[in-house]
Order: structure tokens, then sequence, then C-alpha cells
């Protein structure tokens, strides 16, 4: 989840709200009545001096200040000086950002590996990134060539376990790296796959696919995320009000739908809403870090960036 004062592009099918990497930006606070105990302060990996944050992956996190977006390592210092205007976690050693309102994707030495050319950018997965190039989308490989040109849909995600989630007319399926279909275009919204599964959307409803197409689980939810440590969140609404919980791949509810707003596991923890903010919670159902910040992303590499009234930086792990 990201900063109100930075914006930021999301990778989703049109319509969907999405609930991998990082969660929507919602403000989570409750009201302190005279003798309520207040949970205690966050113990601070990385102290709360930025605008906003996104988690590590490689050894290195986006973080935003008055400068603009640049990459921090887990002490805290600054490896890329802060001057994108925008800036994801790298992913196969490269990261995207933009300068002057085009993408482009930077190396580890903050480098421009790949030219800021580009009207918008996904994250490199499987050796393969899209990019908007204000005509069309195509995907490119690791040293910028044109790898992928789509010729008969108009949107793709990213490449995840060989798939490309693409629009093929008015409906979503699945194709191959070679554009051809693998699972007809038959739901509203498709995620990639994870774990061998993928969520799609049906009249509606969501339910989880393998990737022959068949429903492993069935289309009974009203919103879902990705299956990620063997469980994923769904969500079911009653009386216009969220209600977030997490099934197994059997499409058993391991832990009941009973929060405003829930992310996938990562590092055995996963991030959730309540009416106190934002928290994290075991596999068991445990809340293990109280719910006391008004953002919050998922762990990884041990730590994960969160946002209180003060501002945002990094808590470590419980256990740790």
């Amino acid at each position: 989840m990201y900063k109100k004062s930075a914006p930021h592009r999301r990778n989703v099918l049109p319509g969907a709200v999405r609930s991998a990497f990082l969660v929507l930006i919602l403000s989570a606070t409750a009201p302190c009545f005279a003798g309520e105990v207040s949970p205690p302060a966050p113990s601070w990996a990385i102290e709360p001096r930025f605008i906003d944050v996104k988690p590590f992956s490689e050894g290195l996190a986006p973080v935003f200040t008055d400068e603009g977006w640049g990459y921090i390592d887990t002490s805290g210092a600054f490896v890329i000086a802060p001057r994108f205007h925008h800036a994801e976690s790298f992913s196969e050693g490269r990261a995207a950002v933009m300068t002057d309102g085009m993408w482009g994707f930077i190396d580890r030495t903050g480098s421009f590996a790949i030219d800021p050319v580009y009207f918008s950018a996904g994250t490199f997965s499987e050796g393969y990134a899209w990019v908007n190039t204000g005509t069309t989308r195509v995907y490119i490989d690791i040293d910028g060539n044109e790898a992928i040109v789509p010729d008969r849909f108009y949107w793709g995600g990213n490449v995840s376990e060989g798939l490309i989630a693409a629009m093929l007319g008015e409906h979503s399926g699945y194709v191959d790296l070679n554009l051809s279909v693998v699972i007809d275009a038959r739901f509203g919204c498709a995620y990639g796959f994870s774990e061998g599964l993928a969520a799609v959307s049906i009249d509606g409803k969501w339910g989880f696919i393998d990737r022959t197409g068949a429903f492993v689980i069935e289309p009974v939810y009203d919103e879902a995320g990705d299956f990620s440590e063997g469980c994923a969140p769904v969500m079911i609404m009653e009386n216009d009000t969220m209600h977030w919980g997490y099934v197994d791949k059997d499409g058993i509810m391991i832990i009941e739908p009973s929060f405003g707003w829930a992310t996938s596991f990562s590092d055995g923890l996963a991030a959730v809403l309540t009416d106190d903010g934002w928290g994290y919670i075991d596999r068991s159902g445990d809340m293990v870090v109280p719910p006391r910040f008004i953002q919050a992303g998922p762990f990884a590499e041990g730590l994960a960036p969160v946002c209180t009234e003060e501002g945002c930086g990094f808590i470590g792990r419980p256990d740790e």
C-alpha cells in the first residue's frame, strides 16, 4: 500500500482490485478514549523517516523522500540516490522507474540498463517485462529487446508460470509465450498463475482454476488474491461490508473471513486490516503484530514496509 501523496501505477485487469505485492490505499484509525491502553510503539528496524516505502527485493527497497524515489539497503543507507518520479522494486536485476514522465529500467548501480522511453512498464518476471510503447503493449527481454509482440489482445499481465493473462476481445483468457491460446477467454477478469492456480472471475464471482482452465475452487467469492505459501485471500461481501479470510488449495476456509482487507502471505505472515488499523497475522490467524499501522506491505527479506502518522519505515519480524 502506498502513501496518498505518491501516486502509483497498478498492474490489474479493468475493474479488478489487486491484493499482491502492496495493498490498496486505506486509512484505518480508531478513536482513542480516556483510559484506553494504546498498543506498544513499533519496533523499527529502519526508522520512519520516509514519505512512502515499498518492499525489499534483491537487497534493496524503493523509498520516497522530498527529493523523489531512491533505493536503500537493509541498513537503511541509500544505495541509489532519490531522484525518480516513481520506482518499483527490483526483479531479476532490473527495476522499473519513471523520470520526466517516461519509464525505463535501472540496474543495481542506478544506471539505466533500458532507456526511459515507455509510457508505462511492468516488472520483470521469467525473463520478460511488459511495456507500453504509446501505441501497443509488448514484452521486452532483460536487454530491452522486443521479444513478444502481441497481435490479438490489448491487455496482458506479467508472465507467470509460463503463461500470460490477457484480454482477448471482451473476456480474459491465457496465452503462452508463443501467443497461442492455452485457456479460452471466458472470464471477466483473470490474474496470473501462482502455485499452479489462478484467480478468475465469472458472472461477478471469483474462484481458482488450474492450468487446464478447470475450476479447482468454485467461483463463490466476491474477490480473491494470489495463492502464496499454500493459501489465498478471499472476500465475501455482506451488507456492503467486506469480510476477508483465507482458503487453502482444497477450497477450505482455514482463516475465517473477519478482516476488512487481507493480503497474500509472505515470509509466514500476512498484512490484514482491522478496525484498529493494519497488523500482521500468522498462518493460524493469530495477530502477531498488533494492528496499529495506517499502511502495511508484505514481509520480504525479514522486513516489512509500514506507515504510521509519524512517517514510513520498516519493521522486522516479531520473532527476530
